[in-house]
């Protein structure tokens, strides 16, 4: 009996084991896996170089810095007045194009700002980077690193600390903004210019592939097909440019400049080979938790997630 009752409980344990492994088994089943695909962006004059963490074209009288990282890539720029006089850009007369088709800059909008006073006052730290500087993205200017300049998924890689005192008073108010045709930059100083994002589409190809599989292995040289395709500008899915015009002071005499771009590469990762866990950093000292980064953060990248639930029959091919 006692031989019965071990062999009983033995087989219980194993049923147990069993039923848990099941469990696990159709857990993960059921767990979508995440895939990124990677855009490089290539100018296409050879007026526009790298410096720091910018693209950057330059004339006599301005800088124009570019960071296309960011989920559907960031199309807008951040220009800064080498002068001393004011510089003007006409929205008006200034166009995003992608693939042949142009968007304006100017849309003629009106925008509501509210502001209220409560009885708490806020005074809000912010820790971009680890650096004193707010926008270190564009740092060949000394002004910083632009939101969507980062490699943190989660917050932008900026951390904040708040604090707050008591008052006794509260009011609102609200006003109406009209959308300017012109951009007043004041000399040694800059602005950003956003409004469009490159695209929104995964991009199909029979030649790579876009579901890689769990035992890929991203080392192998010969496994570079299955995920990486290359483009020039005449076969590229994606052509995109800024058209810029500006004047200088007062002058009634626009200066045009194009800022012209294509997709030369475009890589499809799975989430475990493109995003790691590391620990933030504040002031040298590194802190308890995890936080996960992108690897491959570059100004002249940017990156599409999808995951394999999304049906091929629903995504966007572009058209050559």
């Amino acid at each position: 009996m006692k031989i019965m009752g071990k062999l009983h409980r033995f087989m219980n344990k194993i049923i147990c084991l069993m039923v848990i492994t099941w469990c696990l088994i159709g857990v993960s089943s059921c767990t979508t896996p995440n895939f990124y695909q990677i855009y490089k962006v290539t100018p296409v004059d050879d007026n526009i170089y790298v410096a720091n963490k910018s693209l950057v074209y330059e004339d006599n009288n301005c800088k124009v810095a570019y960071n296309f990282w960011g989920e559907g890539g960031y199309a807008g720029f951040l220009m800064y007045n080498k002068t001393d006089k004011n510089i003007y850009i006409n929205k008006a007369k200034s166009f995003f194009i992608c693939n042949g088709i142009a968007y304006d800059y100017f849309l003629n909008r009106t925008f509501t700002q509210s502001s209220n006073f409560s009885s708490t006052l806020v005074n809000r730290y912010n820790f971009a980077n680890n650096s004193e500087t707010v926008n270190a993205n564009y740092s060949i200017f000394a002004i910083g690193d632009y939101i969507y300049g980062n490699d943190n998924i989660t917050n932008g890689n900026t951390s904040s600390v708040t604090t707050s005192t008591t008052n006794g008073y509260y009011s609102g108010q609200s006003i109406s903004i009209k959308e300017s045709e012109l951009v007043c930059i004041p000399p040694k100083s800059a602005k950003v210019i956003q409004e469009y994002k490159i695209t929104a589409s995964v991009y199909r190809n029979c030649n790579i592939y876009l579901y890689l599989p769990y035992y890929y292995n991203t080392g192998n040289p010969n496994n570079e097909k299955m995920y990486t395709i290359k483009f020039m500008e005449n076969d590229s899915p994606l052509v995109f440019s800024n058209c810029i015009s500006y004047s200088v002071n007062d002058s009634v005499n626009l200066i045009n400049f194009e800022n012209k771009f294509y997709v030369s590469e475009i890589t499809n990762y799975r989430e475990v080979d493109f995003v790691e866990s590391k620990r933030i950093e504040i002031c040298g000292e590194r802190g308890y938790s995890l936080e996960e980064y992108f690897k491959y953060v570059s100004p002249d990248k940017f990156y599409i997630k999808y995951n394999k639930k999304v049906s091929t029959y629903d995504e966007k091919v572009f058209s050559h």
